[in-house]
């Protein structure tokens, strides 16, 4: 079963830009929270290289320092990183329809393997379908 977006939001051609594998910079301007724009050059800033998928040390320190809380790094996997990050963990795993499914309110990003999008009032804003049962890795809420 796939979950289609509410919503594709943000793209970089919406901005005259050219970039690929920006998942991480359009899920957190789809919350809200930057413009593309600015989460472009703050993510690259960070360590994101032209068209290449973002770093997890800087996808977790933009994302934090833009005021993501309650940062929840899921399954076995991630008990290290959740460690050297200072954030919580959850040992059980969690699929994307059962995050949808409790969080029916709020901002969120949510990471998968290679993939990051936005969840905004328990919908996906993303530029195409997810598997319902993917496995989240990481989940940031923003007010």
């Amino acid at each position: 079963m796939y979950i289609k977006p509410k919503d594709v939001g943000y793209v970089a051609n919406d901005f005259g830009l050219k970039q690929e594998r920006d998942c991480a910079v359009r899920a957190i301007a789809n919350v809200g929270v930057y413009s593309y724009p600015l989460a472009l050059s703050l993510l690259s800033r960070a360590g994101r290289k032209f068209n290449r998928g973002t770093p997890w040390d800087a996808l977790d320190k933009v994302y934090r320092e833009a005021g993501a809380f309650n940062v929840t790094y899921y399954g076995k996997r991630t008990a290290k990183m959740s460690v050297e990050h200072a954030v919580m963990h959850s040992g059980k795993g969690l699929t994307l329809k059962t995050f949808l499914a409790n969080n029916p309110k709020g901002r969120h990003v949510v990471i998968v393997r290679g993939h990051a999008l936005a969840v905004v009032d328990g919908s996906t804003v993303d530029m195409f379908s997810s598997k319902a049962g993917k496995r989240i890795i990481a989940s940031f809420t923003f007010a």
